[in-house]
């Protein structure tokens, strides 16, 4: 029996493509139940990329004016309505509670094909650090329909616990949320003697470096991390930072790096293909994770898989993968107490030790087949109840 899902993607298909084949199938076709799949991308200027293989592309152009967006939006509604009206769809899977959800909430209503939302953020904690959607009603209008499309989709896929309670106090009944993380390609990240992860850069050399990978904004705080690693250098002198990832906060770090002559200490990466960072991984100490919020974390895992040990902020939104028994866990902002931790692992080799066996242990959690496994059992259930 063919079987076929439309998709309301978070990003550009294109975006996508850039991780490869393999990851794209994975992640949108688990275990491969999925004949045909139908996607339609959100509004954007990128160049759409042509339908091939079991995929069929539908580009929305955006507008370019934001008042124009629900427009957009309708735009993402027609296709989505013809390509249900003209095919055969077992299920709509949206990977977001707003427009994508919206969509797919009014389709399933239409056509009673289920419908399962994505929950990646709490968006409201997310909104209170970025201060977005404050103007013109934006943030209302956003709440309204998160609000609406949490409790009317037929489930909801929610990465956290954390995740699981949000949705629940956005109106979904428990057991239509479950609680199933991001999978992850260990594998990639376990250090494999087939393939080489020596970095092109002297700057490991006979030191003791700390990784850090995410973007450079206000709710990754890299700055926290910027200032202990400033105050735990004056004693250990051979200790290094990369920086590997790109963002609005790059002048202010360049600022700091400036201002404390950290030139040969701090590497300022910038972006990164996903590819080029189990070498960074392989080759690094400590992975130093000092985010404010965060919607599920999947560098977490991907620096477990690598065997690195964790020093991280505590926050809600992590403790499915990092506790303290896997992990130093230090309080959001508190530059003191981190700078305490890159202190005690630093001088400390059997903590490393047990913390690198425990990030090995815990990774195994979310590896690609575990989480497959779970997709594709919900969205059978999902189907055969309609």
């Amino acid at each position: 029996m063919t079987q076929n899902i439309l998709v309301l993607s978070n990003d550009p298909f294109s975006s996508y493509e850039t991780v490869g084949q393999t990851y794209m199938d994975k992640y949108f076709n688990p275990n491969d139940m999925f004949d045909n799949i139908f996607v339609i991308e959100p509004p954007s200027s990128l160049k759409s990329v042509q339908s091939h293989n079991m995929y069929e592309i539908y580009y929305t152009k955006r507008s370019g004016l934001k008042f124009l967006y629900p427009y957009d939006i309708l735009k993402m509604y027609l296709k989505a309505f013809y390509v249900i009206l003209n095919n055969d769809i077992n299920l709509i899977r949206a990977y977001n509670p707003f427009f994508a959800g919206l969509i797919g909430v009014l389709l399933q209503k239409l056509f009673k094909t289920p419908c399962i939302i994505s929950l990646h953020n709490d968006y409201k904690l997310n909104q209170k650090i970025e201060k977005r959607y404050y103007i013109f009603g934006i943030k209302l209008f956003s709440n309204l329909v998160e609000k609406y499309t949490i409790s009317s989709a037929g489930g909801i896929i929610a990465m956290t616990n954390h995740l699981k309670n949000y949705a629940i106090a956005h109106g979904a009944k428990s057991e239509n949320v479950q609680v199933i993380p991001n999978k992850v390609d260990i594998s990639k990240f376990e250090k494999n003697e087939n393939i080489s992860y020596e970095p092109d850069t002297s700057f490991f050399n006979n030191s003791f470096v700390l990784l850090y990978v995410g973007s450079l904004v206000k709710q990754k705080d890299p700055l926290t991390l910027l200032k202990a690693f400033n105050n735990a250098k004056k004693q250990l002198t051979n200790l290094k930072l990369i920086l590997i990832g790109d963002g609005p906060l790059k002048p202010d770090i360049e600022q700091f790096i400036q201002e404390y002559d950290l030139y040969d200490d701090v590497l300022l990466k910038g972006y990164m293909s996903h590819d080029a960072l189990p070498s960074f991984m392989a080759n690094s100490d400590v992975f130093v994770f000092p985010t404010l919020e965060e919607g599920f974390g999947i560098v977490l895992i991907e620096a477990q898989a690598a065997g690195l040990p964790i020093i991280s902020s505590e926050i809600p939104q992590t403790k499915d993968i990092i506790t303290h028994k896997n992990a130093l866990l230090f309080k959001p902002g508190d530059a003191n107490m981190l700078t305490n931790y890159i202190m005690e692992i630093y001088r400390d080799g059997n903590l490393r030790k047990h913390l690198s066996k425990k990030s090995k242990e815990s990774a195994e959690r979310f590896s690609w087949d575990k989480i497959a496994d779970q997709e594709t059992e919900l969205y059978q259930a999902y189907i055969n109840s309609h």
